[in-house]
């Protein structure tokens, strides 16, 4: 775009854009890019505190980590970020949930919501032109009255503005999943509650050990006053979540990033086999801390990922083979708790899910279990029928056999889906054996 003056060019801009549609079921909480529809593996992001501090560098290396966990989704969380985001997240194809930065409550005057009108217009015309943002939504965790008045006058407004996108009127509580955090215990999500969008899940993790000295010294006890300055929730941690109280820095931080990826690993795989049943897309949080802090992240501020991003990698993967693996302890005795026993048939089941908009066939399946220097092959099956592009396949038990050299002591057990010399997913459980 250029503006000339008697054959002279006095202003040039280069405006890049995209064509696309984008739709949302929200009875279901289906999307649609260019009528085909996807599922969003997704997290939240709040990357700084200051948009000063968040440089170019620093938004592709995020989109590295993004990408690097196959994450095809953000929500730009309750705030407006710097324009090279929105470009890098164009370029990257991921897609990206704008939130408008309203949350919780607010004097109820006409002033403020003609206010909010305005600058709600003025975001959506900053941002129109960004084919990665697929939908605005005008609040966050609104209480009974803007549910009521505010979020829906804003959602007309917001649709006046724009009408290739759908508007969501707010990003609701009951959107916002916290078993095994804030109540329940994780292994909840095996019923994929709520849904069809959950906007938020997850559970709060120290970052890395030398990340913790810097912030709070090497001395212990910890000062949980000091704790609780940079975001850590101590009646969460020990008593909702029930973690042991450690003796230790090194021992806290492992117990916390290790109760994080469980739980993530636990929730992600859960929802994904539910996917286009109960929930059309999810979005963890959150994925990087935006100042020296603990809290739900997966990746610190410092970019060093935490046990939680290695879950969700692994869990995120497009194409994903999954168990159901409820117990993590093996007897090799005739304990009737646990799992399995020598020389008795363990049946396992397992899933396979698709995301890709392919179909796959000619896949075939291998169980190992891995651990004390030694590889023992549990069993391997072919898929006998093609898994459905972006599909769900429940497949048959298998039923494996715990062998007798297995001694005690901790092992993986590796999912392996392949198509012919191709590997499409590996996923790991870990197993104790006990006598």
């Amino acid at each position: 775009m250029a503006l000339a003056a008697h054959s002279e060019t006095v202003y040039r801009r280069d405006i890049h854009f995209g064509v696309r549609t984008i739709t949302l079921e929200e009875k279901t909480g289906e999307w649609r890019l260019n009528g085909v529809r996807f599922f969003i593996r997704g997290t939240n992001i709040v990357p700084d505190m200051w948009l000063a501090h968040y440089t170019p560098p620093r938004i592709a290396q995020d989109i590295k980590l993004l990408r690097d966990a196959h994450v095809n989704g953000v929500r730009v969380c309750v705030h407006m970020n710097r324009d090279e985001l929105y470009q890098e997240l164009d370029r990257a194809g991921i897609v990206a949930w704008q939130d408008f930065p309203l949350q919780w409550d607010y004097t109820h005057s006409d002033a403020l919501m003609q206010e909010a009108a305005r600058q709600l217009r003025d975001m959506i015309r900053q941002f129109y032109n960004h084919p990665s943002i697929i939908t605005w939504v005008c609040q966050n965790e609104s209480t009974a009255y803007n549910v009521n008045v505010l979020d829906p006058f804003l959602a007309r407004v917001g649709a006046q503005e724009d009408s290739s996108r759908p508007v969501r009127p707010v990003s609701a509580f009951n959107e916002h999943i916290y078993d095994g955090w804030y109540e329940n215990d994780f292994h909840n999500y095996r019923t994929a509650p709520r849904g069809p969008i959950i906007s938020e899940l997850g559970a709060q993790a120290l970052p890395s050990l030398e990340e913790v000295h810097e912030m709070f010294g090497d001395s212990w006890p910890p000062d949980w006053d000091k704790l609780a300055y940079h975001d850590f929730q101590y009646k969460q941690t020990f008593q909702d979540a029930k973690l042991p109280m450690p003796s230790s820095w090194p021992e806290f931080v492992e117990n916390s990033q290790r109760y994080q990826a469980d739980l993530l690993k636990y929730a992600i795989e859960h929802y994904r086999r539910a996917k286009y049943t109960r929930i059309g897309s999810f979005f963890q949080f959150q994925f990087i801390d935006c100042w020296p802090s603990i809290t739900w992240s997966v990746v610190s501020y410092a970019r060093r990922p935490k046990l939680g991003y290695f879950a969700m990698q692994q869990a995120f993967q497009p194409v994903l083979i999954e168990a159901d693996l409820d117990r993590a302890v093996w007897s090799r005795g005739k304990d009737p708790q646990h799992l399995a026993e020598v020389g008795l048939s363990v049946p396992l089941g397992l899933w396979v899910i698709n995301d890709e908009h392919q179909a796959l066939a000619g896949a075939a399946y291998e169980v190992h279990l891995r651990g004390q220097g030694k590889d023992f092959a549990l069993g391997s099956e072919a898929v006998k029928e093609a898994i459905p592009a972006d599909g769900v396949v429940e497949l048959p038990k298998l039923y494996c056999t715990l062998p007798a050299e297995v001694s005690p002591g901790g092992y993986q057990l590796v999912l392996t889906l392949k198509q012919g010399a191709k590997t499409l997913s590996e996923n790991t459980y870990s197993i104790a054996v006990v006598e």
